[in-house]
């Protein structure tokens, strides 16, 4: 819309905010108006819905920056060996939503890992932390970007590469894939399926009270 077109809405609807167009396009207010029709209306609703999906989306060349910049702080603390974006970052999309990076060394094997969270937890640009797991960390910066840390022991690094490098159909195909052959697949591990059920077996006995 040009600067002659916002002050013909402004001045016959008394719209000035996106919120208020998108409502008078969607409801007929605009089609009355002069060099205005349905065409332009839905043309309008269309742009708003686009504009709304890339606001809150990076480029990658500025996703790519903030990358290295967060991976070279977590990299300070001892025994942490790599950090690897994922996600869409690492597919190579035009923009990213938000950023995934792996974090792998002996800092993260779960016996040790907290202090390697906490590391993360208070890295000084983080502007909100929106949650600290076990080997998890959630954070957004000033610009409003999420970051999601994810801290593994080195044998699970493999298998969580591809699983959150890999887009939600992606992943769903290889599971299925997996399944035909006796096997799953997680972001931990790939296993056969009596591997996997002893292994939930073994985890349910750590946790079962003592006598």
């Amino acid at each position: 819309m040009g600067p002659k077109t916002v002050a013909l809405v402004w001045s016959a609807l008394g719209v000035c905010d996106i919120d208020s167009l998108e409502l008078a396009a969607r409801e007929g207010k605009l089609t009355p108006l002069p060099r205005m029709g349905e065409k332009f209306a839905a043309q309008t609703v269309e742009g708003i819905e686009d504009y709304r999906r890339n606001a809150s989306r990076f480029r990658i060349d500025k996703a790519l920056e903030h990358a290295e910049r967060i991976s070279a702080l977590i990299r300070e603390f001892p025994g942490v060996e790599e950090v690897t974006p994922a996600g869409s970052l690492r597919r190579g999309r035009e923009s990213v939503g938000d950023l995934d990076l792996l974090v792998t060394g002996p800092a993260c094997e779960p016996d040790v890992v907290t202090a390697a969270v906490e590391h993360v937890a208070t890295l000084p640009l983080i502007d909100k932390l929106l949650a600290r797991g076990q080997n998890k960390v959630s954070f957004t910066l000033r610009n409003n970007l999420q970051v999601d840390v994810r801290l593994l022991p080195r044998a699970s690094y493999g298998a969580a590469l591809q699983y959150f490098t890999g887009s939600k159909h992606h992943n769903v195909a290889l599971r299925q894939r997996a399944i035909k052959r006796g096997l799953t697949l997680s972001e931990y591990a790939l296993l056969r399926l009596e591997e996997q059920r002893h292994r939930r077996r073994c985890e349910r006995r750590r946790y079962l009270p003592r006598a």
